[in-house]
Formats: C-alpha cells, sequence, structure tokens
C-alpha cells in the first residue's frame, strides 16, 4: 500500500510542478486528499509513506534532515466517528468465553482463541473465566 501511496502521491506532485519535498508542499497534498473526500484512516496511511520516504532519504543523505523533519512532523487528520456494527456486552462475552469444554484440548485451544479475540476487543477489561 505504501508503494501505491507513492505513486498516487508522486503523479499528483509532477501534475501541480512542485519543486522539493517539504512539509508545506505534503500539507498541501493532505488538503487535497481531503478536498477529494478521502477517509481520514486513508489519508493518514498516504501520509505514514511519505513520512517514511523523507525519513529514509535523510538517512541515505539524500534530503536535508531539517526538511525530512518538517515532513515527519506533519500531522495526520484526526479520526472521528462511532464503531459500526454489533458488539457484544460484557455479559455476552464472558458467555462466550465460557462456552468451550475445557475438559479437552481442543476446548481449551478454543477458549484461549476466544480469550485473545475478546481481549483485543476489550482490552483492558479483565476477564474471569
Amino acid at each position: 500500500m505504501y508503494a501505491k501511496a507513492l505513486d498516487y502521491f508522486f503523479a499528483w506532485y509532477v501534475s501541480t510542478g512542485k519543486r522539493g519535498l517539504t512539509k508545506a508542499v505534503v500539507a498541501e497534498y493532505k488538503v487535497e486528499l481531503q478536498r477529494k473526500g478521502y477517509a481520514p484512516a486513508t489519508i493518514n496511511q498516504k501520509l505514514s509513506a511519505i513520512r517514511k520516504l523523507a525519513a529514509e532519504a535523510a538517512d541515505n543523505g539524500l534530503m536535508d534532515d531539517q526538511l525530512a523533519n518538517g515532513v515527519k512532523a506533519l500531522k495526520g487528520v484526526p479520526m472521528s466517528g462511532v464503531r459500526t456494527g454489533n458488539w457484544l456486552d460484557r455479559d455476552q462475552a464472558q458467555r462466550l468465553l465460557q462456552t468451550p469444554d475445557i475438559t479437552t484440548l481442543k476446548g481449551l485451544r478454543d477458549r484461549a482463541i476466544l480469550a485473545v479475540m475478546l481481549g483485543g476487543v476489550y482490552g483492558a477489561q479483565k476477564w474471569q473465566p
């Protein structure tokens, strides 16, 4: 995806006749992506690829460190909104976790998988099997 993001950026860059990879140029690109209606996550991914390019260019002596740091410091687009879909409440998650038969190896495995999945969703909450 980074390669595609960079290809898209380079095409925009060439079409605008810009000179130099600067924070101002990347900020203008960010505004263009927003104007075109790209989702914040998509914009942030594209910007991440450009930041990485600037860092690599600076590390290899192809770009001034100060310019690269400016590009790397450019903030992404804030992501907001609500999660869609059906979510388990705590009691439902607890019942799901207790479903596998833990007297068998498969049951232990299944409970471990469920615990990892639920832990990823409910992170800070502690499960009591």
